[in-house]
C-alpha cells in the first residue's frame, strides 16, 4: 500500500518527538520516572488517543467534540503521527 502522507510524518516525527521528550525530561528528578513515562505517554497517545478520537469523530453527535480534540492533540508528535496513519488508511482523519 501507498502511504504518501505517513511517509512524510515518519520522516519529519524525530525533529518532533526529540524536543518534545527533552522538554518532558525536566519535570521529573528520576532518569528512570521520566523515561517510564515518556514511554507510557506516547504509548497512550498514540494508541489509545488516536483511536478514540477516531471513533468519536465518526459518530455524528460526537464529532464536534472529536474535532476540538483532534485539535489540541496535534500539539503532540505522536498523536500526529498516528492521525497521519489513520488518514492515509482512508478516512479523512486530518481534515
Amino acid at each position: 500500500m501507498d502511504y504518501p502522507n505517513a511517509s512524510i510524518v515518519y520522516a519529519i516525527f524525530p525533529f518532533g518527538i526529540l524536543p518534545f521528550t527533552y522538554v518532558t525530561s525536566f519535570i521529573f528528578t528520576s532518569d528512570n520516572a521520566a523515561q517510564t513515562f515518556t514511554m507510557f505517554f506516547n504509548f497512550l497517545i498514540l494508541g489509545i488517543g488516536t483511536t478514540v478520537i477516531y471513533f468519536l469523530r465518526l459518530a455524528a453527535t460526537l464529532q464536534n467534540i472529536g474535532d476540538a480534540i483532534n485539535y489540541v492533540l496535534h500539539i503532540f508528535p505522536t498523536y500526529t503521527l498516528g492521525a497521519a496513519l489513520y488518514c492515509d488508511s482512508g478516512c479523512l482523519f486530518l481534515s
